[in-house]
């Protein structure tokens, strides 16, 4: 028996009416409601954006976290009828729809395909992912066809787990690609077992490569981003040296933090403002205050001392290798330090327990400077509200995500983090940096550019190695540079803390004044307005 056409199929009225009075479609490979990483953060935003305006298309991921849950409390709705998704020749799959539709957000539509998208009971397993991006892109194409979609909408998805799709409405709707990464991958051994014509640029190129080459219009996370790409050696020389030619026409947006300010933040932000001769005082009961809420028991052990968090997932992305080396010569070196980092991390990637199992030994070595505690969502939301410092000496970061109420960062000078912290007293390369996106602003944290003087094949090599998830070599010189550089910034940083409160209160101030300038409102507008701009001329 032959699959229904997509052109013959009746779907739900609801899921009709809502394609089809949609302006845009948002294609999301992960959403607030199935999460794998940082991404459902932000979509949990977008639908609050895109409310009255566009409609979000996901796959159903049923072993994410929290997608049992969504169904038993009725956030999302399974809808009536099923279909017969052709995937290749004789090899078809059933599909079925899902719903999450709240008041004053844009409704989510499920796309559920009987044994696919079973990956994510952790973050990182995913092993069928490939192929299920094609799946995702086919059944996407088939729901978009049968509801009537109009070609004047248009489509905006995000990073490589979404060119598949992208390839499958080229040439009906107008396209936007926004990078929040440049994680890509090679689909063509995965493309070959389906039928799926558009995907023929998958077997000449990666994901992205094939992606970049047809999109409309082409968006990136941040300003520091879009210009690390074709400057940076981690990124034009390795990560993103494949896509160097499809790259010049990026506009960056700026992401906003990935969560809006509170009313007691705002009203803090605003006492500090006003009130300078006191702030050191004000913001120190303000953070004691949070430690007796957050940390129970264990606040008596950070009782007034300064607390440095070192927190993220991909171990190497976040450039753990630093953040332990500093810690250890710092401790190592300075009998009296009176800091205390806290490592949140997760386990799964690739050098991870090697990782772990150093801080391990830091922990034995350094009892009372050390603590250690699993990487969850919640832990690490408990510590960014009571740390002073959150050391992220990323490797590479396009998103930024830079502060979170209170706390200071020290990060790269280059990259997203570049582009979102005005940094104190920067040096070198850091300064010129600092120069092109803050000029004069307020200080809100520190900056780091690893300064060597060695052959540009030097400097890629090094990268390469930093990048690799293996140990690094005593000889690698970008490391050796980067770990004096965040050691030199941490000193600095404690010392502010611990000696000079007013000045650390103002910083914190900044800090404070740059998350309520930003917001996801305006960054999605602006997508929303580019798109609908380029759509005008393309026209």
């Amino acid at each position: 028996m032959q699959p229904t056409p997509p052109s013959a199929t009746v779907l739900p009225a609801i899921v009709v009416e809502l394609i089809r009075g949609a302006r845009f479609f948002a294609l999301r490979y992960e959403t607030f409601v199935t999460p794998a990483g940082d991404l459902a953060d932000i979509t949990r935003e977008e639908v609050r954006t895109f409310a009255g305006a566009g409609v979000v298309l996901a796959p159903w991921h049923e072993r994410a976290r929290g997608a049992a849950d969504a169904l038993q409390t009725g956030q999302v709705v399974a809808l009536d009828g099923s279909w017969e998704l052709p995937l290749g020749p004789g090899f078809t799959r059933k599909l079925s729809l899902l719903l999450c539709r709240e008041p004053q957000r844009a409704p989510v539509i499920f796309l559920r395909v009987s044994g696919c998208f079973l990956g994510w009971p952790t973050a990182y397993a995913t092993p069928e992912l490939p192929a299920d991006a094609i799946v995702y892109a086919q059944a996407l194409d088939f729901v978009l066809r049968a509801a009537g979609a109009r070609p004047e909408q248009w489509a905006a998805m995000i990073d490589w787990e979404c060119s598949p799709a992208l390839l499958a409405l080229h040439g009906r709707h107008r396209t936007l690609l926004h990078l929040q990464h440049i994680a890509d991958a090679w689909l063509g051994e995965a493309v070959a077992s389906f039928h799926f014509p558009a995907g023929a640029g998958l077997q000449r190129g990666t994901a992205l490569q094939a992606a970049l080459r047809v999109a409309d219009v082409v968006t990136g996370a941040s300003r520091g981003f879009c210009d690390a790409l074709r400057r940076e050696p981690v990124y034009r020389d390795l990560l993103a040296a494949h896509l160097q030619s499809e790259l010049t026409r990026i506009v960056p947006l700026e992401n906003a933090h990935f969560g809006a300010l509170g009313a007691d933040d705002c009203a803090l932000a605003d006492e500090l403002a006003s009130d300078r001769h006191h702030a050191g005082m004000v913001l120190a009961a303000n953070i004691a205050a949070r430690r007796i809420a957050y940390l129970g028991n264990e606040r008596q052990r950070f009782r007034g001392a300064p607390l440095i968090l070192c927190g993220g997932r991909n171990t190497t992305q976040h450039g753990w290798d630093i953040a332990i080396a500093c810690a250890r010569r710092l401790l190592e070196t300075n009998p009296n330090f009176t800091a205390a980092f806290w490592f949140v991390m997760l386990d799964g990637d690739d050098g991870a327990s090697r990782r772990l199992a150093e801080i391990a030994d830091l922990e034995r070595d350094f009892p009372r400077a050390i603590v250690r505690s699993d990487g969850s969502k919640a832990e690490l939301n408990r510590l960014l509200a009571v740390a002073d410092l959150n050391l992220c000496p990323s490797l590479f970061e396009p998103f930024g995500r830079c502060y979170s109420r209170t706390i200071i960062p020290l990060s790269s000078a280059t990259d997203g983090p570049g582009s979102q912290i005005p940094a104190r007293r920067p040096r070198g390369r850091a300064a010129e940096y600092h120069r092109r996106w803050h000029g004069d602003r307020t200080p809100a944290g520190w900056t780091v550019f690893p300064e060597v003087a060695q052959a540009h094949e030097s400097t890629v090599n090094d990268w390469k190695e930093l990048i690799s998830g293996h140990p690094v070599a005593a000889t690698n010189a970008t490391f050796r540079a980067l770990v004096d550089g965040y050691c030199a910034a941490l000193l600095e940083a404690i010392d502010l803390r611990s000696q000079h409160p007013i000045e650390f209160a103002a910083m914190v101030c900044s800090a404070l004044r740059i998350q309520r300038e930003h917001s996801w409102a305006q960054s999605y507008q602006s997508m929303i307005d580019l798109m609908e701009s380029g759509c005008v001329a393309l026209a």
